[in-house]
C-alpha cells in the first residue's frame, strides 16, 4: 500500500470571517445523509481493535483508505 504525507496546513480561525455565506453548502451525495452505522465494522490488528467504514462496491476500482 503506498502512503503518501499530508502537505496541508490547517485553514487559520481568523479565515472563517472571509468566507463567503455560501461556505460549508455542499452538493450531493451529502456524506451527512449516510446511515454511517449500517457500513460500519470492527477488526482486530495486532491486539487493537479498530473501527472502519466499508461502503461501496466490489469491483476492478483499488480500494482507498482514510486515516483519521
Amino acid at each position: 500500500m503506498k502512503k503518501l504525507p499530508s502537505i496541508v496546513v490547517p485553514a487559520r480561525l481568523k479565515s472563517a470571517r472571509d468566507a463567503g455565506d455560501d461556505y460549508g453548502v455542499s452538493d450531493e451525495p451529502d456524506w451527512r445523509g449516510i446511515d454511517w452505522v449500517q457500513h460500519l465494522h470492527r477488526v482486530e490488528i495486532a491486539g487493537t481493535e479498530v473501527n472502519y467504514v466499508d461502503i461501496g462496491e466490489q469491483g476492478r476500482d483499488r480500494p482507498m483508505v482514510f486515516v483519521h
